[in-house]
C-alpha cells in the first residue's frame, strides 16, 4: 500500500512513534529473529539449546537477540545456500 505524502495518516504521532521505535531498537524478539532467518521459532529454540544462536539479552521479561547478530547470521545462511 502506497501513501500519498499529504496523507494525514503519515502525520499521526502514534504511527510515527511506532515506526521509529521499531527501526531504532537494536534488539529483536525470537519471533522476528525466526522470520529474519527464514525458519520456525522452534528451530531457533533448538539452535539456542545447541549453542548455534548468538547470546540472548533479557529485556523486561522477554529474551531478545541483537539485531546485528541475527542479520549477520541470516547473511551467512544466504551465502551458504547459494550454489
Amino acid at each position: 500500500m502506497n501513501f500519498n505524502q499529504d496523507d494525514p495518516r503519515l502525520r499521526d504521532p502514534l504511527v510515527i512513534a511506532a515506526k521509529s521505535a521499531s527501526q531504532a531498537s537494536p534488539f529483536v524478539p525470537i519471533t522476528r529473529a525466526a522470520q529474519m532467518l527464514g525458519v520456525d521459532v522452534r528451530t531457533v529454540r533448538r539452535w539456542q539449546k545447541a549453542g548455534k544462536m548468538p547470546d540472548q539479552h533479557k529485556r523486561s521479561r522477554r529474551k531478545e537477540y541483537e539485531r546485528s547478530a541475527i542479520e549477520a547470521m541470516a547473511a551467512a545462511r544466504s551465502r551458504a545456500a547459494k550454489p
